[in-house]
């Protein structure tokens, strides 16, 4: 995370990497920060349990995952939807271990920060695959930053009370191609804000701020911010 020092500056008229500005919609006024809240990362459906641990885990670290209540299963494997290796392409499916009646495996390590659903399949088929756990791959602290309704109110949030300036205007941005994160969960903008809050300053900073849901029905707050693209 970055504060209001150190920045690129912009003089004049307001551009980044050939992106033409936008007003924003997400002003100060609107912000709506709500004490975090977060669920475990398990789920337990007719009888069958599935536990991520942990439920978060820094970047180059990996979590493991148990599954309870598939003893009748001839094969169970798993995915985390949107997970990006080393090379840039989804990582497949895991197969777990069956040790006596549990089935478990150690979770790859996604490349990239951010929420990744893990989808479950076994033969024969079962109907907690329809149920949602996550593996969240999160710096210390990102999981209680304050929650918005908004993907765009985080970057207001940031530019106002991280970077100590006024919003100016902001642009969802096009990620990369090895970026595969889902994004209904992941929303990446680039910024334009006042360090000195003053609107009618010449001079602009310029920062890259990702969004990251709470899962599919949770509320967005910030991943990461930088000064150059993620």
């Amino acid at each position: 995370m970055i504060g209001s020092k150190g920045l690129l500056v912009f003089a004049g008229s307001v551009a980044v990497a050939g992106t033409a500005w936008s007003s924003n919609a997400a002003t100060e006024g609107n912000l709506a920060a709500i004490a975090p809240h977060r669920a475990l990362s398990s789920i337990r459906t007719q009888h069958v349990a599935i536990i991520v641990t942990p439920r978060v885990v820094p970047e180059y670290d990996s979590a493991s995952i148990t599954v309870n209540g598939l003893a009748g299963a001839r094969s169970v494997e798993v995915r985390m939807l949107g997970a990006s290796g080393i090379r840039g392409t989804l990582l497949p499916w895991i197969k777990l271990h069956r040790q006596r009646r549990t089935w478990r495996a150690r979770l790859p390590q996604p490349v990239l920060p951010g929420i990744y659903p893990i989808k479950l399949r076994s033969v024969p088929s079962h109907s907690a695959q329809n149920e949602i756990v996550y593996l969240r791959v999160y710096d210390g602290g990102t999981d209680f930053q304050p929650l918005f309704v908004a993907p765009e109110e985080v970057a207001a949030w940031w530019a106002t009370q991280i970077a100590g300036g006024s919003l100016v205007a902001v642009r969802r941005w096009h990620r990369t191609d090895f970026d595969h994160r889902l994004s209904s969960l992941h929303r990446v903008f680039v910024i334009a804000y006042d360090p000195s809050g003053d609107p009618a300053s010449p001079d602009k900073l310029g920062a890259w701020i990702t969004a990251v849901k709470e899962g599919y029905h949770g509320k967005w707050h910030l991943l990461e911010a930088s000064t150059t693209p993620p």
